[in-house]
């Protein structure tokens, strides 16, 4: 995610104070919340009533199919996002999408050929025809462009927490200082101490296409997690949100499957994630 760049020239805007950030912490640490997985419905369903209750900003989802029509990513205010609690009946699947921006100094996340919006377009389709041989899924990107308001970031930035622990999977468009970038880096670790599949991201790098009659499957590459703390920030002042996010990801508890992992980033060893990576190399910033 491409915080750090969408203000470049300008600060974040927000509407005065905000109580999310410790409403995000206490449900996180609630025994309400810690017993609720991310997979089955009827516990998604309880996150959401969990969240609305706690007035934490409901978490938008931009649908794969919309962002194919579309062939480029939309701005929260076109207003091309639905609320992910209102699309439980489609068989959703949650995908949280980790990236840097491609043109971070004009503030737009893509490039100019819009090839992040067709590779991600292209990985949505191919997860719901090919990987998901049903073909009844259907995926939703948590995209920061569009599923965040864009004139009032923060409440979106302190409930990251919660959107990550709600999503299914957890998608990196990885370009060549993705894993350099201190944004990035974060939501990786809130990934790993969150959701279940933190532990077995999907990877684009950069172009993806599906071509007709390939069936492409996905290389598991083993990865180790960078530490968020010592990543790089167009902005340095925002190294308190970062430092904020690792604290609640490090001492916060949530579901994990059960497997009893923990957010050790000085040992890499029980950092270690084997990522599911598809396309070619990352393009250039």
């Amino acid at each position: 995610m491409g915080f750090e760049d969408w203000v470049f020239g300008r600060r974040w805007k927000t509407r005065g104070s905000s109580d999310v950030g410790a409403a995000v912490v206490k449900l996180l640490s609630s025994k309400q919340w810690q017993i609720l997985s991310g997979t089955k419905r009827q516990d998604v369903e309880k996150k959401f009533s969990l969240m609305s209750a706690a007035k934490i900003p409901p978490m938008r989802v931009l649908a794969a199919s919309v962002l194919h029509e579309l062939g480029r990513i939309p701005h929260s205010t076109e207003c091309k996002t639905v609320l992910a609690s209102e699309v439980l009946d489609e068989y959703p699947v949650f995908i949280f999408v980790s990236h840097r921006w491609l043109r971070p100094k004009e503030g737009y996340p893509d490039d100019s050929s819009n090839s992040k919006a067709r590779a991600l377009a292209e990985w949505g389709r191919w997860y719901e025809t090919i990987y998901i041989k049903s073909g009844i899924r259907k995926v939703f990107f948590w995209l920061d462009w569009p599923s965040m308001d864009q004139t009032d970031v923060i409440p979106h930035i302190q409930s990251l927490p919660l959107y990550v622990a709600t999503c299914n999977d957890f998608l990196c468009f990885e370009t060549h200082d993705y894993n350099t970038r201190a944004w990035c880096s974060v939501e990786r670790a809130i990934a790993y101490a969150f959701m279940f599949s933190g532990k077995i991201p999907w990877v684009i790098r950069g172009s993806f296409e599906l071509k007709p009659g390939e069936k492409p499957k996905p290389q598991r590459e083993e990865m180790y997690l960078p530490d968020p703390r010592e990543g790089q920030l167009s902005f340095e002042a925002d190294r308190k949100h970062i430092m904020h996010l690792m604290d609640i990801a490090q001492t916060s508890k949530a579901w994990t499957g059960g497997d009893g992992r923990k957010l050790n980033l000085a040992d890499k060893s029980a950092c270690r994630v084997d990522a599911m990576v598809l396309g070619s190399h990352p393009p250039a910033l």
